[in-house]
This record gives structure tokens, C-alpha cells and sequence, in this order.
């Protein structure tokens, strides 16, 4: 079995998905509310997820282009996964006199401004992005976010070159 066999891209997408009800079971039963750099960082998991179910299921020959369009894709999605991350984690780790004053909430902002400028707006994060709500084995959830994200960086990255580098067939 090779790192870019169905299986395991089924077991990524899998574990896309076992992210996302974690996240939806700490907002419904835990009533954490997630900040907007959460939302975002749903996003980017549901959207690697998506790349990886979608490469399970068609799973294009090794060499061919939708193979190495798959790998990218999952490349852009884990590094948006990074970015938004390690923002988050950045936010979590300044000194209270430094993070700036919640904002609005993300729904009210999506009706008063245009995309763009929510999206700036919600990426230089708030008081409420501060908050440490929830720690296991010394990482906050966007610690956990950014390694996962950095894994699956690496292992599409990988994936990538790999593809590259295998022999054409005629």
C-alpha cells in the first residue's frame, strides 16, 4: 500500500470528518462557542476532506495529471489549515494587553461588510480568538489544528513529488 492508495485517502477524509463532528460536539453539547478563526479553520478541513474523498474515489493512476491536481489542491488546503492556525495560535499566546477588542460576531459581519473585508477582519482576530477554552497533552485546539494541518502538508507535499517522479507509462 502506497501513501496514495484509496484506503488511506478514504482514512483521510475520514479523519476530516471526525474533526468536524469534534467541532460541532464541542459547540452543541460542550457550549463552546468557536471563534471565527474556528469557523475558518472548519473550512479548511472540510475542504482537505473533500479533496481526499474526491481522490479516493476516482483514484487517478499515479502519473496523471488529475493525481498531481488532487495533491495541490490538498497542498492549498492544508497550508490555508496552517495559516489560519498558526494566526490562531500566535493570538492564544499574547499578553492580554496586546490582543485586541472582540468584535462583532462572524454572521453580523457577513451582513454589513463584503467578503473581503471580513475575511481581513476576522484574520487579525479578536479577544474572543484569545481564549483557551480547551487543552489536551499540552496543545489547545489550534495547536492540534496546525499539527494536523502540517502532516497533511507534508504527506500531499510528498504525495506530490512522488508523482513527479514516477515512471511515465506509454
Amino acid at each position: 500500500m502506497t501513501l496514495n492508495s484509496r484506503p488511506l485517502n478514504f482514512l483521510g477524509a475520514f479523519i476530516c470528518y471526525q474533526l468536524i463532528v469534534t467541532a460541532y460536539y464541542f459547540q452543541y453539547v460542550q457550549f463552546m462557542e468557536p471563534c471565527p478563526l474556528c469557523i475558518f479553520s472548519r473550512v479548511a478541513i472540510f475542504s482537505l476532506g473533500v479533496v481526499l474523498l474526491l481522490n479516493a474515489i476516482f483514484q487517478p493512476r499515479h502519473e496523471s495529471i488529475w493525481n498531481k491536481l488532487f495533491q495541490i489542491l490538498g497542498m492549498i488546503c492544508a497550508s490555508m489549515g496552517i495559516w489560519i492556525s498558526a494566526k490562531h495560535v500566535y493570538i492564544q499566546n499574547l499578553p492580554a494587553d496586546q490582543v485586541m477588542d472582540c468584535g462583532a460576531p462572524l454572521d453580523l459581519l457577513m451582513d454589513v461588510m463584503p467578503m473581503t473585508e471580513v475575511i481581513s477582519t476576522v484574520l487579525m482576530g479578536d479577544g474572543k480568538c484569545a481564549e483557551v477554552n480547551f487543552e489536551w497533552l499540552g496543545l489547545t485546539m489550534p495547536g492540534w489544528m496546525l499539527l494536523i494541518f502540517s502532516v497533511a502538508f507534508i504527506l500531499t507535499t510528498y504525495r506530490l513529488v512522488h508523482a513527479f517522479r514516477a515512471p511515465k507509462h506509454l
